[in-house]
């Protein structure tokens, strides 16, 4: 019994790496927490000890620490999921109570300086902050009025709606290695992202409709793209298309097919995954890379066309911008 309980022991070692190699645990991590969250948590700590260290920081100073903190907060005035543990002033007493939230939505306030006093002797001695989330409670969904609230950033435990194309792309090269190899050997080899954009062709991604997984594997890798792919945002681009694509009227996206060349001026507003195919809602579809823009008409009172282009209908796309380089070189 020994000798099995033993090997057992050391089977499981094996499986599962002791602290001499935990890398796996690093990579896991990335995955799980927001790199653009801890970013300014980050800063947040940095003017925490600033102020308490200076102990010269005046009001003025301390509000303007917390506008810059605000300024990065993407979640401002955004409802969030918050666990941990929040003080919030009782309606009726007006004395600050702290109570544990579990899963609590809230609307997020930004961030603030909470005063802490040290005391020596029942005195004064020093003045000591603390960067806090502010956060707004209601009493139910109608409910017309807040209650405003704080809780420390190591008391407070948030499920964020949006992730930053950091956390992303780490979420995507942890658990989808081999698609992300096959896109970046696509894409990273590709000088512009005109040239990203005609190698796409021939990529695509399978996706269940109603999965609610292979879906947001499919808005991952759009935002991976997207963020890579920086298209020109101020001038347009000369294109040239022919065949399938989409076209988007009134809000909603129609097939479309066009039988014959066309060449025009387009503005480019980024990536989308869209189905290959017309196929039932829970069969697995393929989807393929997109780009849409915004095509520009003859008419120029009319608004311009918005078309969602397949990579492979597209012939050729050139940036206004490099080609007014080049003229000028």
């Amino acid at each position: 019994m020994l000798e099995l309980t033993s090997q057992l022991l050391f089977n499981i070692y094996m499986e599962h790496p002791t602290s001499a190699d935990l890398s796996f645990l690093d990579r896991l991590e990335s995955v799980t927490t927001d790199p653009m969250v801890d970013k300014v948590f980050a800063t947040a700590r940095e003017y925490e000890e600033m102020i308490n260290s200076t102990g010269s920081v005046t009001a003025e100073d301390r509000i303007a620490l917390i506008a810059e903190l605000n300024d990065t907060w993407p979640f401002m005035g955004m409802k969030l999921q918050v666990s941990g543990r929040l003080s919030f002033a009782d309606t009726e007493s007006g004395e600050v109570k702290a109570k544990y939230y579990d899963d609590r939505p809230m609307i997020s306030n930004g961030f603030c300086f909470i005063e802490d006093h040290i005391m020596s002797d029942e005195e004064v001695v020093a003045e000591h902050y603390k960067v806090g989330l502010h956060m707004i409670r209601f009493a139910d969904e109608t409910s017309n009025e807040g209650e405003l609230g704080v809780g420390l950033l190591d008391d407070v435990a948030i499920d964020y709606p949006v992730h930053s194309p950091e956390m992303i792309e780490n979420r995507l090269r942890y658990f989808h290695s081999e698609t992300m190899e096959r896109l970046d050997t696509i894409v990273l080899n590709c000088e512009t992202e005109e040239q990203a954009v005609m190698q796409l062709k021939d990529f695509t991604i399978d996706a269940i409709p109603s999965d609610t997984e292979s879906m947001q594997v499919a808005s991952d890798l759009q935002v991976y793209l997207s963020s890579i792919l920086e298209f020109d945002d101020r001038l347009p681009y000369n294109i040239t298309i022919a065949g399938d694509c989409f076209a988007e009227v009134d809000g909603v996206v129609c097939a479309a097919k066009i039988e014959e060349i066309m060449s025009g001026v387009a503005g480019v507003a980024g990536v989308k995954f869209l189905q290959q195919a017309e196929l039932p809602s829970d069969q697995e579809q393929c989807l393929m890379v997109c780009i849409e823009i915004y095509w520009f008409t003859a008419d120029k009172k009319a608004p311009p066309l918005h078309l969602y282009l397949p990579s492979k209908s597209i012939q050729d796309i050139t940036s206004v911008r490099r080609i007014t380089y080049e003229e000028e070189d």
